[in-house]
């Protein structure tokens, strides 16, 4: 009987270490937050209409507000999961979302999602493809589904319009037509 209690002692130490292993693991390694500040098309397309193209380019920067405006108006990514921070950067043809969230209500992690990013007019729609925890890959599985909508058109002038959006060189291009 002293033997069996001394095992499930061990076993009890050796499953509360390896959950103390794991949260120290997937802790997010930044600090990160919702915050983000306004972006103004209007002085990028009063800059497009003095080069004569109609082109608009957004950096990480510029974009990584937008989409943090968009996580911060939903950031509910799953009933258990919650986004609290987040940086953007162009990966690749994908953006990759180094998020902060928090599970359960308690355990705190930080993780890179991959997005897609497709014009549906008139939003710009990001959808969720593949994560990872550090070196841990997270299955597609548990994004499938799951975007974030951004919207662009309350950004322009009343008489332009966006006729298509590519991710190219580490920027966003979004390609805009003239409205009648």
């Amino acid at each position: 009987m002293r033997k069996a209690l001394g095992i499930a002692g061990v076993l009890l130490l050796a499953v509360i270490a390896a959950a103390a292993v794991l949260l120290w693991y997937i802790r997010p390694a930044e600090t990160l937050d919702l915050s983000y500040r306004d972006i103004s098309i209007v002085e990028k397309v009063t800059e497009m209409v003095r080069k004569r193209e109609l082109v608009v380019e957004l950096d990480d920067d510029e974009l990584s507000n937008l989409v943090k405006r968009a996580i911060a108006e939903k950031p509910q990514l799953t009933e258990d999961v919650r986004i609290t921070g987040v940086r953007v950067e162009t990966e690749n043809g994908l953006l990759a979302l180094h998020v902060n969230a928090v599970a359960k209500g308690f355990v705190k992690a930080g993780a890179t999602i991959y997005a897609k990013l497709e014009w549906r007019e008139p939003n710009l729609l990001l959808t969720l493809d593949r994560g990872a925890v550090k070196k841990l890959e997270i299955p597609g599985k548990y994004f499938s589904q799951q975007n974030f909508i951004v919207p662009l058109y309350d950004k322009l002038p009343a008489l332009v319009g966006i006729k298509d959006i590519r991710l190219e060189d580490g920027k966003l291009r979004i390609m805009l037509k003239l409205l009648r």
